[in-house]
């Protein structure tokens, strides 16, 4: 017997072709139920797992979607990735707590009251703590940054850099690398040859999230002078970029992403995972409805 599966997707956002290409892979394995996660309240216990893929821009239905990670923690259903609640999965604020632990972070602060922690900059960025692709981000100058005191953003020093390298990971293994000139302006992904010690900067965040298994992507700058400087970890749906993939490269990592799915959905005693008790209710205004 097939595992059934809530495939939550946004096929609204501006990039819904990549998970078209999963969900044309995966039907071969898996008995698809795709849905937008405001949606898919119908479907949570008549499905032995969840995979979530592209649902951004979730801060425009924020406090649904907060409503449904909370109920498919708080249950039994295995979720792909897992929803541990480090790096992405809760917004910008993995970057603070690891900037203050010492990793190599592009420094973040929120609050302006910590500003002499950061590196003496003219200007500043500041990005929504809930928000993805730039989305709301400023560029500010120091005064400007001192007068509006903004609440809710990450505040980093603007800082000049030669590329964006992505490191990614399947069940916590390198799988490979691509990187962009600047994703804001020159989104154009290409392949990215990473050194033993791009990889070690990488990893650390992997071990860092505890991730049990799914994919991830390491987000970084390289600076003029060849470091790297994490800009986030994408460890709740993150974009593949399977179009900056050749036919066989994207083959071999939509496998490694199905292997990985069939051991975690196909763990139950008869045959795949455990289906949630169908007695649990939300305690949420969503859960209600």
């Amino acid at each position: 017997m097939r595992p059934r599966i809530l495939f939550l997707t946004n096929q609204q956002n501006d990039a819904p072709e990549e998970d078209l290409v999963l969900i044309d892979y995966l039907t071969k394995d898996f008995d698809l139920v795709v849905s937008h996660p405001v949606d898919c309240l119908p479907h949570l216990n008549s499905t032995q797992g969840i995979i979530i893929r592209n649902i951004w821009p979730t801060h425009e239905y924020q406090e649904d979607w907060d409503d449904v990670k909370t109920y498919i923690r708080d249950s039994e259903i295995p979720s792909y990735n897992p929803l541990v609640f480090k790096g992405d999965t809760e917004g910008k604020d993995h970057l603070v707590v690891l900037y203050e632990k010492g990793y190599p972070v592009i420094p973040s602060i929120d609050n302006v009251n910590d500003l002499q922690k950061l590196p003496t900059s003219n200007s500043y960025w500041i990005k929504p703590k809930k928000s993805c692709d730039g989305i709301g981000a400023e560029r500010l100058g120091r005064q400007e940054l001192l007068d509006r005191r903004p609440r809710g953003y990450i505040i980093q020093p603007f800082i000049e850099f030669e590329c964006e390298p992505c490191f990614f990971f399947v069940d916590n293994r390198f799988e490979h690398a691509l990187a962009e000139k600047h994703r804001l302006s020159d989104d154009h992904a290409f392949r990215y040859d990473p050194s033993a010690g791009d990889l070690s900067f990488a990893s650390q965040f992997v071990e860092w999230t505890e991730l049990p298994y799914g994919v991830q992507r390491i987000d970084a700058l390289r600076m003029k002078d060849g470091r790297l400087l994490l800009t986030e970890i994408e460890n709740l749906c993150p974009y593949l970029y399977l179009d900056a993939l050749d036919d066989r490269e994207r083959s071999s990592f939509v496998g490694l992403i199905r292997q990985s799915m069939l051991m975690v959905f196909s763990s139950g005693d008869d045959g795949v995972a455990p289906m949630a008790d169908e007695t649990k209710s939300g305690t949420s205004h969503l859960l209600e409805d």
